[in-house]
């Protein structure tokens, strides 16, 4: 997880103070309560210790205290940008989208655009997880890999998490993989749920031996010149 300077700078002083009180009552209580010099050394170690430990840990915000704050926000949230891009072009405004829980999008920023809702923590089973999600209107998903780590059970028979990206193992049933941001393993998988109902066009084509086209949907049936025809494809792998 991110955390900029402004956020660990003015914690760093408090957690110094507690750890060499922590230090100290180790010192007194433990380790040889009846020699005085003993303690003051101990002491002494623990506490460089700790500082020791405290700088290497926060080696990367420290750095980062020089630069401009609002900037590492816009370089850290750039993908960010491409993905809500995509979500603004292909969805209807006020879609619900089940997300999180997660911190790795700004979504605060788009709540006047989409709803979203958090995957939830009382659903175990993905039937429980599709009337859930129907019951609230939720068209669309986005699975990260916090929310893998966070929502482990019911998620981790399709997903595994790498590094920072989150690698699909199997597309989960009525969902269809939309857009990938950055690739595959993506950082951000964003999923249309489908809608439990026959294809209105089945057909039967299998590519190569290993995907197999089942049919489309198409939105509208009538399209102007110079309109958009919205169509959903469905396969499968064999």
């Amino acid at each position: 997880m991110y955390i900029a300077p402004r956020f660990l700078v003015p914690l760093v002083p408090i957690l110094y103070l507690l750890g060499l009180e922590g230090a100290r009552w180790l010192s007194q209580r433990l380790l040889w309560p009846q020699r005085e010099a003993r303690q003051r050394w101990a002491y002494l170690v623990l506490a460089f210790g700790l500082a020791a430990w405290l700088g290497w840990d926060s080696r990367g915000a420290l750095r980062r205290l020089g630069q401009d704050p609002f900037l590492l926000d816009r370089e850290r949230n750039a993908l960010a940008e491409e993905l809500f891009a995509w979500l603004e072009g292909g969805i209807a405004p006020d879609t619900d989208i089940l997300w999180g829980p997660s911190d790795s999008l700004p979504n605060w920023r788009y709540e006047g655009c989409f709803d979203f809702r958090e995957f939830p923590s009382d659903v175990h089973t993905w039937e429980e997880l599709g009337a859930y999600a129907q019951a609230r209107g939720a068209r669309y998903a986005i699975v990260d890999g916090q929310t893998v780590a966070r929502r482990e059970e019911l998620l981790s028979p399709f997903f595994d998490i790498q590094g920072d990206g989150v690698a699909v193992r199997a597309i989960p049933p009525n969902w269809a993989l939309t857009y990938a941001q950055p690739g595959l393993p993506c950082r951000w998988c964003v999923f249309q749920l489908l809608d439990q109902q026959p294809i209105a066009q089945p057909l039967s084509l299998t590519l190569g031996g290993q995907i197999r086209f089942l049919g489309y949907d198409v939105a509208h049936t009538a399209v102007q010149p110079g309109g958009h025809l919205q169509f959903t494809l469905y396969w499968q792998l064999c």
